[in-house]
């Protein structure tokens, strides 16, 4: 697994990840992601083949990999991913949705079963979950105010649920809460998928709980109410 070479090459280069991250000029998520065993993400523009795709070959460059067989090993785990079988996605965010706390309102379960329920088919319109993600991205997000610092650009959801206690001065729409609750519950619900299903799942269900929810609906193709 490239996932084991990289560790061996960071301990080499007695790095911390955020220090090997910076040497090869790559976004330091990008970097965790290869080292917790995903598969090698493609590059999004055009799907450009390992070769083409620099991000690899800086990582090689910056730990002195042999680069030639670090390209070919990342093509390796690349073409070894099965095609997801979109009952995964659709197991998982049940599953997940089960496991909302009860605290949520009736109507606030019904906006999110309604929106749980258009993200299959909105994941095979544009190709998959990350490109999904990509679109939310794109929406218009909100800001959350905190008492204790003020304004922030943009909602942060790194620390989400129980785990940062500033989260209780953000004044969230119950929807967007909810939503953000459910990409956590998808590292948390009892269901036999790939930690790649669930990785991407969260990443899409948190982003969209940061996004403006009239957006979010109109991406899902949902008329409120």
């Amino acid at each position: 697994m490239i996932a084991d070479l990289l560790r061996r090459a960071i301990a080499d280069k007695e790095w911390t990840i955020s220090r090997a991250a910076k040497e090869a000029d790559v976004d330091r998520s990008f970097l965790s992601r290869l080292l917790s065993g995903h598969p090698p993400p493609k590059a999004r523009d055009g799907r450009k083949p390992v070769d083409l795709d620099p991000r690899y070959q800086k990582i090689a460059q910056a730990l002195e990999l042999d680069e030639q067989a670090f390209l070919n090993a990342v093509a390796a785990e690349q073409d070894s991913v099965r095609a997801r079988d979109p009952d995964e996605y659709s197991l998982l965010l049940s599953r997940a949705v089960a496991a909302l706390p009860r605290r949520y309102e009736p109507e606030v379960l019904a906006d999110v079963n309604l929106l749980v329920g258009q993200l299959g088919p909105t994941i095979r319109r544009l190709g998959g979950p990350m490109e999904l993600y990509h679109r939310v991205r794109a929406l218009p997000a909100m800001r959350a105010v905190r008492r204790v610092s003020g304004g922030q650009p943009e909602v942060i959801v790194s620390n989400h649920k129980g785990k940062d206690p500033l989260w209780e001065d953000d004044h969230l729409p119950p929807l967007s809460d909810a939503l953000i609750e459910l990409g956590y519950r998808c590292h948390t619900a009892e269901a036999d998928v790939g930690l790649d299903v669930r990785f991407d799942m969260a990443a899409v269900l948190q982003k969209l709980g940061t996004r403006d929810p009239d957006a979010v609906r109109a991406l899902l193709g949902v008329d409120e109410g």
